[in-house]
């Protein structure tokens, strides 16, 4: 958490498009509370992860759920 770049900046973009990311919250490169929630609920809602699954997992954005985020 707190990483700050232009890859993050784009996970905000594509996961406002896609209505993980609230529209009120700006866009700011930082991987912060929202943008973990957001990818959190991305990966609940596409199956990469199970809500009863290891919690340290939640909101990590790994492999798996960069791959499905590519392919959507």
């Amino acid at each position: 958490m707190g990483e700050s770049s232009h890859e993050v900046r784009v996970l905000q973009r594509k996961l406002q498009r896609l209505a993980y990311y609230p529209e009120e919250t700006e866009i700011s490169g930082v991987y912060d509370e929202a943008t973990i929630r957001a990818v959190f609920n991305f990966q609940l809602q596409e199956g990469i992860i199970e809500p009863t699954g290891d919690a340290q997992l939640f909101g990590y954005f790994g492999p798996k759920t960069r791959a499905t985020l590519n392919d959507i």
